[in-house]
């Protein structure tokens, strides 16, 4: 994720809660192809969620593996939108068919897919180069 001003949008709320409460580690998933970009991602999360499980993927395909693989309880996907092997959307879609409520939060250099993030499901998307609009959600939506 290369990150660039941009605008803040906030799609569909979740009903999704992980489980235990605020008691329970959180697993997170982040996904970016480009590997500074994932750091820095990492380096925030860690910040602002101690004690979370951050798995870390440098695709689409690689997430929905770690997912599956280690059958995990997914509190939420964060992900960048232009990756090689599957876009930030479908990647959106895969989570979707499976899971309607984890929340997805998009930060991309692309704006321009804003919209179709919405409609596939994209809890909250950014094209903000500050993460701080992103991990300020993310907390409301996991009520910590």
């Amino acid at each position: 994720m290369c990150f660039v001003s941009g605008s803040v949008t906030t799609g569909r709320t979740s009903g999704h809660s992980p489980l235990g409460g605020a008691d329970t580690p959180l697993c997170l998933i982040a996904v970016n192809d480009d590997q500074d970009g994932l750091f820095l991602l990492e380096l925030e999360l860690k910040r602002a969620f101690p004690g979370a499980r951050i798995l870390s993927a440098q695709s689409g395909s690689q997430a929905i593996e770690l997912w599956k693989v280690e059958e995990l309880k997914v509190d939420a996907f964060i992900t960048d939108h232009r990756m090689p092997d599957m876009t930030g959307l479908d990647l959106v879609r895969k989570i979707r068919a499976r899971d309607q409520a984890v929340p997805i939060i998009m930060v991309t250099l692309s704006p321009e897919a804003r919209e179709e993030a919405l409609r596939a499901g994209v809890t909250f998307f950014t094209s903000d180069h500050r993460l701080s609009g992103a991990i300020a959600q993310l907390k409301q939506l996991l009520g910590r």
